[in-house]
């Protein structure tokens, strides 16, 4: 799954944290979130009608195979 998000990413289709998701949750086909995202994250996200997938692992490790310069709890797929 990281490596689709890497592919996303390098793409310009994907929207990071739970502010822009649920800002553009219209914009989104789906959203990756971390093993460790809080309930409440998965929660509204279902409530605006975004699929979401879990990864199995953590935010640090997402971050870290990312290459990110920030933590992310969110990544949400444009469509």
């Amino acid at each position: 799954m990281v490596k689709e998000l890497q592919t996303l990413i390098e793409q310009d289709k994907v929207l990071f944290g739970m502010r822009e998701c649920v800002k553009h949750g219209k914009k989104l086909t789906r959203a990756y979130v971390p093993a460790d995202s809080r309930a409440e994250i998965i929660e509204q996200l279902a409530k605006i009608g975004v699929e979401v997938n879990k990864f199995e692992l953590t935010k640090k490790e997402v971050t870290e195979k990312l290459a990110l310069g920030f933590m992310c709890e969110v990544f949400g797929v444009k469509k």
